[in-house]
Formats: structure tokens, C-alpha cells, sequence
């Protein structure tokens, strides 16, 4: 019995324990095992993070974490928290971040680098400072009636009834010869017209020693580039002024012999000596079949057969031959827009094109290739321009500005010196004679 009442009271104690767990269960929440441990080694301490600063030195120095005030306690901690020396990170060091960018001294340069300059007073790239055109007068207003160069650059003028020449440096005149004539290029040689109906003679200039007597009844005698022979053209006597002119092409030697009508024709102009001292160019219109144009004349062919047409145009007003023979430049006037205007062509009329200027014009004294001219003024324009056009390349340059060297040109008062450097023109203004520098 004992026992068996010492075993109802084991059961009963055993019964009671089991009661009082399952009423005390529901206000106790399962365990935090990582609060528990937090608790359990720092029970006044929050932890709190103290994050890494980058900055701008070539390595990153490890953080003194015992020097903040947060530290953590030492390594001896249950939680072997490592502090900030030891903090793994997946990041390197400024030092060797890895990049694929090169470095700023190898950086490749896209646009281009500048040049350096030159060194003072270095002239290798040195761009060549444009020339300044400038203008000087050489001779009082109302001196000279025409003037001309002749082959060696000098100055001649014709001033009332003598010839002189003018210094174009000093502007000093030399008397010449006391008569107005035409003289050969070279100025040796004059052919000096007597009164209207008179006689020519054809003289040298140094000493005036009479090489001929043309019985020409004064006409205008052109003496050859070779100082070798004549030719003139005769105005038939006795004609009405207002009919259309007759006259006879005359040619010969030098000293007045072989002198002969090498052609009959109507409204000559314009004569004037190829380089060859044979050949001839003028405008004129053919007796035989009334053609009006630009002819060329060898002097030297049996009459009859010796004119040659090249350009046929009733409005032919001007023409003047290439220093080399080779070309010839035409004005054509009142034929209509498309005809009308200034020409360029070949000495035997073909490759004919136009300008796209209307004025007037010069050879190059020294090559056929050059052509100098001056356009005529716009309206509102008070002054010129010269203008230089190759031929070979087909360009035009202007030589002088007409606002910084005003030129007072008329169409035909001015010449270009054999040097292709100067010219002298005569103003429209003061009527005294300019000398330009343009080269």
C-alpha cells in the first residue's frame, strides 16, 4: 500500500510540472538566437556601422576603428566582429582599380594638334605679303597729246608740233625730234607726215638722216618691227565725205622702193605689222565682194590674192594683234546682244570666244599670253580698275582695287611698259599723265 501510494503521488506531481509549462507558453516568444547573443556579450552596446571614405590619395589607408567613438570592443569579443582593417571587400584599392581607359599622357587625340609656331623672326611659313599698287602723276596737266612706249621702256609724247621723251623717275623731258611723227619700235627709225596732201619722210632719229620720200599725200606710214618696210593706206582723192572711204594698201621697202598697191578696199582702220614684218592686219570692207571684217594682208603675194577674211562683222570697231603675232583681240558693236561685245581669237579667226567685259584693252607688251584691260564703270562707279587676263589658263586677275587707287581712264588714253610692271595713262580728270605700279 505504501508503495502504491507513493506511486499515485510521483504521477501526481508529474501531472502538476506539465500544467504549469503550457500556461506560462504563450507569453514567452521563441528565442532570438542572434539577439540572444548580442545580449549575452555587449548588454549596453548597440552595435553601429562605420562605412569606408574613398578619397582622393593614391591608396585608401585602413580605418582606426578604435578611434571613433562607436569602436567596438577589442578582438578578445565571444563575436570575433572584425573591425574595420579587416573588412573583406571586393573593391580594390585606388592603386590598382582596373580600367580601359588609357592613362591622360595616352590619350589619343582626335581633332588635330596645333602647330607650333615659329621662332621670332623665323620665315619659313611666312605667307607672302600682297602687293600694294600705288600711283604717282609725271607730267602737268594738258601736256601731252598721246604718248607711247617704246621697246626699251622709254616714254615718248607728243606735245603740239615736237616729240619728247619723259624720265619716269625724275619726270624730266628731252626733246626728241621738233616734229610729230610714227616711229619704229625701237625709236630709231620716224616716218614724219608733211601738211594734209604733203609728202612723208622716213628719217633716223640720232642724227635725222633722210632714208626715204613717200609721195603719199600725208598718210599715216607704219614703219616694221624689223625696221625693214612700209605700208600705209592711201585715201583715194576726190570722194564725198559721207560715202564710204576708198582706199589702196601700200607697201615697200624701207628706203621707198618696191613700193606697191597690194590691195584696193573701203573704210580701212586699224593697220597695224605682225611680228613678222610681212604680214599685215586691218578692218576693211572687201571692194571686190563688199564683205566687212578683220583681214589679214601678205604683203608679199601677188595682188588680188593677198587679204585674207578671219572675222566678218559689219559692227567690227576695233582689232589689235598679240605682241607674238599669234592672237587678236575684236571689239563688235550695234550687232545684237549675242555678237556685240569684246572677242578674243586665234590670228587666223578661229577659237573665237568673248569676254564677259565690255572696255578697253592692251597686249602684254612682252608675250602673247597676257592681256591687260579696264572694264567700263558701272553706274554709280567713279573710278577704274585694271585687270590682267591669261589666256593659256583662261583666268582673270584685277590688278588695282578702285576704291584704294582710284584709276580716271578713258577707253583707249593709257599703255602698259615693256617691263609688265607699269602703266601710264592719262586722266580724265586733271588731263595730266599717272604713272601705276601694279606689280
Amino acid at each position: 500500500m505504501p508503495y502504491l501510494l507513493l506511486i499515485l503521488l510521483l504521477l501526481f506531481a508529474a501531472c502538476g510540472e506539465t500544467t504549469n509549462t503550457a500556461t506560462l507558453s504563450p507569453t514567452i516568444s521563441e528565442p532570438d538566437l542572434t539577439s540572444s547573443l548580442t545580449i549575452a556579450v555587449l548588454p549596453s552596446v548597440s552595435p553601429t556601422k562605420t562605412p569606408l571614405q574613398l578619397t582622393n590619395s593614391p591608396t585608401l589607408a585602413p580605418t582606426n576603428v578604435s578611434s571613433t567613438p562607436n569602436a567596438l570592443p577589442s578582438v578578445t569579443s565571444p563575436l570575433l566582429t572584425p573591425t574595420a582593417t579587416s573588412i573583406p571587400t571586393n573593391e580594390p584599392t585606388a592603386t590598382s582599380i582596373p580600367t580601359n581607359e588609357p592613362t591622360a599622357t595616352s590619350i589619343p587625340t582626335v581633332g588635330p594638334t596645333s602647330t607650333p609656331l615659329p621662332a621670332s623672326g623665323s620665315t619659313a611659313n611666312a605667307l607672302p605679303v600682297p602687293f600694294q599698287p600705288v600711283q604717282r602723276q609725271i607730267a602737268p596737266p594738258n601736256c601731252c597729246q598721246a604718248f607711247a612706249f617704246a621697246r626699251d621702256g622709254r616714254l615718248y609724247y607728243y606735245d603740239k608740233s615736237a616729240t619728247a621723251l619723259l624720265d619716269l623717275a625724275g619726270g624730266q623731258s628731252q626733246r626728241l625730234t621738233t616734229r610729230w611723227g610714227l616711229f619704229s619700235p625701237d625709236l630709231s627709225l620716224v616716218a614724219f607726215s608733211a601738211r594734209v596732201g604733203g609728202p612723208t619722210t622716213i628719217e633716223q632719229v640720232n642724227d635725222g638722216t633722210r632714208r626715204a620720200t613717200l609721195q603719199n599725200r600725208s598718210s599715216l606710214t607704219l614703219i616694221s618691227p624689223d625696221n625693214t618696210r612700209l605700208a600705209y593706206l592711201l585715201r583715194s582723192p576726190n570722194q564725198a565725205p559721207e560715202a564710204p572711204q576708198l582706199f589702196e594698201l601700200w607697201t615697200g621697202h624701207l628706203d621707198g622702193s618696191n613700193l606697191r598697191a597690194t590691195w584696193t578696199l573701203r573704210e580701212g582702220a586699224n593697220l597695224a605689222w605682225f611680228p613678222d614684218s610681212r604680214h599685215l592686219l586691218l578692218t576693211a570692207r572687201n571692194v571686190a565682194n563688199n564683205r566687212f571684217g578683220l583681214w589679214v594682208v601678205d604683203s608679199q603675194a601677188t595682188t588680188g590674192q593677198s587679204a585674207t577674211l578671219i572675222v566678218e562683222s559689219k559692227g567690227l570697231l576695233a582689232a589689235t594683234l598679240s605682241s607674238d603675232g599669234e592672237r587678236v583681240v575684236y571689239a563688235i558693236t550695234l550687232q545684237g546682244e549675242v555678237n556685240s561685245g569684246v572677242w578674243l581669237a586665234n590670228a587666223d579667226g578661229s577659237n573665237r570666244r568673248k569676254f564677259d567685259w565690255v572696255g578697253g584693252w592692251h597686249w602684254s607688251p612682252v608675250n602673247g599670253t597676257e592681256l591687260f584691260y579696264s572694264p567700263i564703270r558701272a553706274a554709280g562707279e567713279t573710278a577704274s580698275a585694271l585687270w590682267s587676263y591669261d589666256v593659256a589658263h583662261q583666268q582673270a586677275t584685277r590688278l588695282t582695287d578702285p576704291v584704294t587707287l582710284p584709276l580716271r581712264l578713258s577707253f583707249d588714253q593709257w599703255q602698259i611698259a615693256p617691263d609688265n610692271k607699269n602703266m601710264v595713262y592719262r586722266s580724265t580728270t586733271d588731263n595730266a599723265l599717272w604713272l601705276v605700279r601694279f606689280r
